[in-house]
């Protein structure tokens, strides 16, 4: 099994699904971080 990533029609990642969730849990600690305000650091969730 696999999940598809895709965005504007182009697909972006093809991984398994346990890699998939790695992605994603990625993607939202980027998100996280980048919406942030310069210099602060927010904590991360408890896994």
């Amino acid at each position: 099994m696999s999940v598809y990533f895709d965005t504007g029609g182009e697909t972006l990642r093809n991984p398994s699904n346990g890699a998939g969730r790695l992605f994603l849990q990625q993607t939202g600690v980027f998100k996280a971080e980048l919406d942030a305000p310069r210099g602060s650091r927010t904590p991360l969730p408890p896994p």
